[in-house]
């Protein structure tokens, strides 16, 4: 189980089980989905709430769980009007480190993104998008990678710039997963990061795959809290339980930007801001 994972369960467990409801944490898989297998738990009366967690774009539960206790975590699906969701402010998180790229002259910016059947990849890849614009600068579809993006993918990336066929002065990561190997691959073709290339990355995986590694290198991202998504997450869906026709629940929680010392000459250690003030929960907005 990762740290993501093992936050959020003992976040949401521990208030359910604190106000004696029966609140199931689902780390969702297709069969979940395709079997229908949240409403089988309300059927059978064997949950009060459910929290899942990992849903697709693509995934339809607006027209049969949306009379049920059940709330989405981290992601959620294209049609959701009548579900609750809480998450993280993706757009803010990509679009504030875009901006510092930008800021500290980067002009060819390679984004490295995955499956948009995945709707924070999709918010990440937003804002990206909105900080170009912001700045004046056209999007190059040349520069943008999405899809089904493995080891190999990033590799043959890496082989594209590596000879200078792909030019590109940063490299923004959708995930601190990518972003390790994909330092990893440049630096193994004679690369040195930050000197010759900035690579950023998302989610605050450092720590976890540090302890795992020997880390070469120093790699801007930004923080998710997830045990605060866990707890916000339990009180919401314990609100809605409670309550009569509540009205679905939406919030996206703020994000931090974190900044290794050895690249604090190019980027400042700051909470994220919007206009220089730090980002409050707020209601979600369709991207």
């Amino acid at each position: 189980m990762t740290a993501f994972s093992t936050s959020l369960s003992a976040e949401s467990k521990a208030c359910s089980k604190n106000n004696n409801y029966r609140i199931l944490l689902i780390f969702k898989n297709d069969k979940f989905v395709e079997n229908k297998e949240y409403l089988r738990l309300f059927r059978e009366n064997s949950v009060d709430g459910l929290l899942v967690c990992g849903a697709r774009f693509n995934d339809n539960y607006r027209e049969e769980a949306g009379k049920y206790n059940l709330l989405l975590i981290n992601s959620h699906c294209e049609h959701y009007d009548s579900l609750s969701y809480i998450g993280h402010d993706n757009v803010a998180a990509a679009r504030a480190i875009t901006r510092d790229l930008i800021s500290q002259g980067h002009r060819k910016i390679i984004y490295i993104g995955g499956s948009e059947e995945i709707s924070i990849i999709r918010e990440r890849f937003e804002g990206y998008k909105m900080a170009l614009a912001e700045a004046g600068m056209p999007l190059r579809p040349e520069l943008c990678f999405s899809g089904d993006i493995d080891r190999q993918a990033i590799n043959r990336i890496a082989e594209e710039i590596a000879p200078g066929k792909l030019t590109a002065d940063a490299i923004q990561c959708v995930s601190d997963g990518l972003a390790l190997h994909c330092g990893y691959s440049l630096i193994s073709r004679g690369y040195r990061i930050p000197e010759d290339i900035v690579i950023t990355g998302g989610d605050r995986i450092e720590d976890e795959y540090a302890a795992m590694t020997d880390w070469k290198f120093p790699l801007p991202t930004f923080s998710l809290d997830s045990f605060h998504m866990g707890e916000l997450a339990a009180e919401k869906l314990l609100q809605k339980i409670n309550a009569d026709n509540m009205p679905p629940i939406r919030a996206l929680l703020p994000v931090e930007l974190v900044y290794p010392q050895t690249v604090k000459n190019k980027f400042a250690h700051k909470a994220l801001t919007m206009e220089g003030t730090s980002c409050p929960t707020r209601e979600l907005i369709p991207v």
